[in-house]
């Protein structure tokens, strides 16, 4: 969400700038006005003149170049904060779509070279247009931030997690066969069911679920596999959850169902 208090600090930030760059000219320019002055009125010998300007000249250096590069530090990181809010979802505050596949065919290129496994989980919350229906879009963007915490909090450091599509997270685990798959995803379907949902300052709270489905594969460097075949199969597998009732996790790979 938009932030005006950090807008205003970041108008802080950009001010004293501007104004050391102003003083900066300004005394420049009247320290070359003044040694021009006294040369041409001879208030000083030459040598000493000479030996002054040197002297005034490598403190402007001095102070450019210290000014240069406080400047060019608070534009890198200036660039670095953009290029985040690029990759992040701004609601909750996860890798965006794009970037999770790009992610994805990093890891997808090691997997095949390597013949490692990977698995990808997309998860549902159940019912969520029914809570906005009856709460209103703002609770749901609280319970898609909250939810979005509880999946990131407890996913490994080497697991990718997106937003991908409205009340759908995405995420991959690389590295992972099915079976340490459908612990972490047991795992999370059970954080989110006990969970407690709040609405607004008020007392009241309702508890949601979440349905998962989830695929595994170990390529080989022969094998025809890309990242649509395995985000499709995901997909059916979630659609399989929601067909039997919603609230669990269902695995498929090469079309065989596993109920869990």
């Amino acid at each position: 969400m938009y932030d005006s208090n950090e807008q205003s600090s970041q108008s802080k930030v950009r001010m004293p700038i501007a104004l050391k760059a102003g003083i900066f000219i300004l005394a420049s320019i009247f320290i070359v006005c003044m040694g021009m002055i006294i040369c041409d009125k001879q208030l000083v010998e030459p040598g000493v003149f000479a030996t002054a300007g040197i002297i005034i000249v490598v403190i402007l250096l001095l102070t450019m170049s210290l000014f240069i590069r406080k400047l060019v530090e608070k534009l890198d990181k200036a660039y670095d904060k953009m290029k985040l809010m690029e990759i992040t979802d701004e609601l909750t505050q996860l890798v965006t779509r794009k970037h999770f596949y790009d992610l994805f065919e990093n890891e997808l290129i090691k997997t095949i070279r390597y013949r490692r496994n990977l698995s990808c989980f997309i998860l549902d919350i159940d019912h969520f247009k029914q809570i906005i229906d009856k709460h209103g879009q703002i609770f749901g963007n609280e319970i898609l931030h909250d939810a979005a915490e509880v999946i990131k909090d407890n996913s490994r450091s080497t697991d990718i997690v997106a937003r991908y599509d409205g009340d759908k997270f995405i995420c991959l685990l690389p590295e992972t066969g099915n079976e340490a798959a459908l612990i972490l995803a047991k795992r999370l379907r059970a954080l989110i069911e006990g969970a407690t949902f709040f609405i607004g300052e008020d007392d009241e709270s309702i508890h949601i679920t979440i349905s998962i489905g989830f695929t595994s594969c170990k390529p080989c460097l022969d094998e025809e596999i890309n990242i649509s075949k395995i985000i499709n199969i995901t997909e059916k597998a979630l659609a399989v959850a929601k067909e039997k009732g919603r609230n669990r996790v269902e695995y498929l790979t090469n079309e065989n169902l596993s109920s869990h």
